[in-house]
């Protein structure tokens, strides 16, 4: 502890006053409060009130700065390449890959017999009827009676719903509930 100008004592910056004993700031806080409660965040990679977490495309591995995400995450946790939602286009979590491709089937009644007629079902259909958005069924955790818009507790990242954060009953994103 260092004497302030009215002769008080002071714990340095990266510790706070535990009852008189001057006791560290968790990695996360460059000033602190408390152990866990930060004043300032211990790098430019943190945000958040109190609790200085790792940015969108980083992950907390225990240090101060947050190393970046493997490109095929959007959000990764404990490792960089174990994603908790895939990068745009990939599918899989917490392995994220190309998705390979699945037929989608379309029932055509305005196709005169002998001809044939393609249309491909919207992503979010797993068939459709007529034209790609007249969804017979939908994709995973979507609502058929609501149009294919994901599930009470989900969210949309192209083409999948995603769950919300243990966090959020309802959000529209990862970190906004």
């Amino acid at each position: 502890m260092n004497p302030d100008n009215e002769g008080e004592c002071l714990c340095d910056d990266g510790t706070w006053d535990d009852n008189g004993v001057c006791s560290p700031c968790g990695y996360h806080c460059l000033t602190c409060s408390t152990e866990n409660t930060c004043i300032e965040c211990s790098d430019v990679s943190r945000d958040g009130e109190e609790n200085c977490v790792c940015h969108i495309g980083t992950f907390d591995d225990g240090v101060a700065v947050c190393p970046p995400c493997d490109s095929t995450c959007y959000t990764c946790h404990g490792w960089d390449d174990y994603c908790i939602i895939c990068a745009e286009g990939l599918v899989g979590a917490p392995i994220c890959v190309e998705p390979i491709p699945e037929a989608q089937s379309a029932k055509i009644e305005d196709v005169p017999v002998g001809s044939a007629k393609v249309v491909h079902c919207d992503y979010k259909c797993n068939t459709c009827e007529v034209t790609a958005n007249n969804c017979i069924d939908c994709d995973a955790n979507r609502d058929i009676d609501n149009d294919c818009k994901c599930l009470y507790g989900f969210y949309e990242v192209y083409p999948d719903c995603v769950e919300c954060n243990y966090k959020c009953e309802q959000c529209s994103s990862d970190s906004v509930c």
